[in-house]
């Protein structure tokens, strides 16, 4: 299914990888890598430049050398003073830092990948149109009832098992994952005081039910009432950023995302695409937090698309609706 390919496909979602190789090298007399070559011109306005750093060293010696033979030749007359040598323009140089004093040997150290575990929190449209499949305003039967593991074909149902399954993967043993359902009235504007079911990490016994908990409330919930997707982003917001701050507190490294699944354009409050994306994208900025968007089947692409850009998620192809040929 759709929802369920994009969830366990995007690699945000199962693991992050840091790797680096460091090189650092000891300064040498001179440019350390190459050699540089040029006119008695060139060689003239490096003298000029005074003790200047390394490269400018070396050409200055070497120019001197040069030099010397341009007297030996007859062509330069009178005192030679350092900072201002007149060099003839026919002569050419070069400057090989291998010939000078050696330089050290560059050092590198290889620091292992480590992968850090994530912390998802998740909220799932509960609004009335998800009991619909493609066609508007019309209810699939058995769509308002549905629980995890129904094979009615209505975006409800197809969202519960997705969220369900991805709960339930082996890959998500390790992975800390809240959840919580948003739909509302004209006043749902502001972040919700608690969360369905509160972060937890996901065990491989289910020691600890978190995995149990989170079917227990796809179960209880009933898809009614409309899109209150400012609600919903402000929630997502709060309880990312409290949980990003605890682990700074903690010293504990682990990767924080958001993940709103959706099937509509605002409803309620603010209905602005481009002032809810703002919300977003400043949450990115500001606490390095990306936040996915995943759409089901029938939404409005483009508006979806807008809420979505620059919000943290990286450009991808598949899964994309309509004509898109790429989408957040």
């Amino acid at each position: 299914m759709r929802l369920l390919n994009r969830l366990q496909n995007n690699p945000l979602l199962f693991s992050f990888a840091l790797g680096a190789l460091l090189t650092g090298c000891g300064q040498g007399n001179g440019e350390s890598d190459g050699t540089k070559s040029g006119s008695g011109a060139d060689a003239q306005e490096e003298l000029n430049g005074g003790d200047g750093m390394g490269g400018g060293a070396g050409a200055a010696n070497d120019g001197s050398s040069n030099q010397s033979q341009g007297s030996a030749d007859g062509d330069l007359t009178g005192e030679l003073e350092r900072d201002a040598v007149q060099l003839p323009t026919g002569i050419s140089w070069s400057y090989d830092p291998s010939l000078d004093l050696e330089a050290e040997t560059c050092a590198a150290q290889s620091i292992a990948a480590e992968e850090i575990p994530l912390d998802v929190f998740i909220m799932l449209d509960r609004s009335g149109s998800m009991r619909w499949l493609d066609v508007a305003n019309s209810d699939v039967a058995g769509a308002a009832s549905c629980a995890v593991g129904s094979t009615v074909n209505a975006r409800w149902c197809n969202a519960i098992n997705a969220i369900d399954g991805f709960v339930r993967n082996p890959s998500s043993v390790g992975m800390g994952v809240a959840f919580a359902t948003f739909a509302g009235a004209a006043n749902s504007c502001q972040a919700v005081a608690s969360l369905d079911t509160p972060l937890a990490v996901i065990q491989a016994s289910d020691a600890n039910g978190q995995r149990q908990a989170i079917t227990n409330k796809l179960n209880d919930a009933n898809p009614a009432g409309s899109t209150a997707t400012e609600e919903a982003l402000r929630t997502l917001i709060s309880f990312s950023s409290d949980r990003q701050d605890q682990l700074a507190m903690a010293g504990e490294n682990r990767k924080v995302i958001n993940i709103i699944v959706t099937d509509g354009e605002p409803r309620e409050c603010n209905q602005t695409v481009a002032q809810l994306n703002t919300l977003v994208v400043n949450h990115f900025e500001q606490k390095d937090i990306p936040t996915i968007f995943i759409g089901m089947t029938g939404l409005d692409e483009t508006k979806l698309e807008a809420m979505a850009v620059n919000a943290g998620a990286a450009l991808h192809t598949d899964y994309c609706e309509g004509d898109d040929t790429s989408c957040s």
